[in-house]
């Protein structure tokens, strides 16, 4: 039996169990798109004139396709743009069959990089640090002097910190290209101050 060396390991382990590829040999996911629990967290705390809150959130047990397949791990080299991502420096080649990655080719034989499989399915459980709030309330005799009896100072972050144990390529889990970095721009961290006065 001959290997075609632009298939790549994906190919190379189906070899491995069956000399012909049957199109109906198909493993639907168990949690496909809606996952089995969504959940939150929300944690406050007051201490003296200090308040915190804190809330996280997220998704588990579920899986999906990357946007448009394993066709989005080809971008850097089939369309000319976006970057390389440095795990694609360990992808599968004639010399390096026990790679972690598939070939890259912008067009192989039936065009196996670009069909459904394992390697496209994203493990899409998340955990997301939504919210962190800080406050301080200031209260002192000289506010009085030009009217105030207390000021609020509240300092938020917003999307501070997204854990993604199954993002095999990076990219935000609530942003168009979850799964994978190329063609999204990221959720954007927020930091805000608020004053509040009250006289």
């Amino acid at each position: 039996m001959v290997l075609d060396d632009v298939i790549g390991p994906k190919r190379e382990t189906e070899l491995k169990y069956s000399n012909l590829l049957e199109s109906l040999e198909i493993i639907v996911a168990e949690n496909p798109y809606t996952p089995a629990i969504t959940w939150g967290l929300n944690l406050a705390a007051i201490y003296k004139n200090w308040t915190a809150r804190v809330d996280f959130y997220g998704i588990s047990s579920t899986s999906y396709p990357m946007r448009q397949g394993g066709m989005f791990f080809l971008y850097p080299f089939s369309q000319n743009k976006d970057n390389a991502l440095e795990a694609q420096a360990n992808r599968w080649t004639p010399i390096n069959r026990n790679a972690q990655w598939p070939a890259v080719h912008s067009l192989a034989t039936n065009q196996y990089n670009y069909q459904g499989n394992e390697f496209s399915i994203i493990d899409g459980k998340y955990t997301r640090l939504k919210n962190v709030a800080i406050g301080y309330k200031l209260e002192a005799d000289a506010l009085k002097k030009v009217g105030l009896s207390k000021v609020d100072f509240i300092l938020t972050g917003t999307n501070l910190l997204t854990w993604t144990p199954g993002f095999k390529l990076g990219g935000d889990p609530e942003g168009f290209n979850s799964g994978v970095d190329f063609g999204a721009y990221p959720m954007m961290k927020r930091f805000t101050l608020e004053v509040r006065l009250t006289f």
